[in-house]
C-alpha cells in the first residue's frame, strides 16, 4: 500500500484527535486506520534507518 503525504497527515491528525465519548464507532474506525497506516510508516522508517557503523580503533 502506497502511502501519500495526505494519508500521512490524516493519520498524524487522528492519532493525536481526542472525539467526544459519543463517538465511539467512529473512534474505532479511526483508530484501526491510523494503526495501520502507522505501521507502513514504522516499516518505512525501519527500512531507511542507516546500518550501524563498527566503531574504528
Amino acid at each position: 500500500m502506497e502511502l501519500t503525504k495526505k494519508e500521512y497527515l490524516t493519520a498524524f491528525f487522528l492519532a493525536h484527535w481526542l472525539p467526544p465519548k459519543s463517538m465511539k464507532r467512529q473512534i474505532a474506525m479511526y483508530t484501526d486506520y491510523a494503526a495501520e497506516v502507522a505501521g507502513i510508516v514504522l516499516e518505512r522508517l525501519a527500512l531507511m534507518e542507516p546500518e550501524p557503523e563498527e566503531p574504528t580503533t
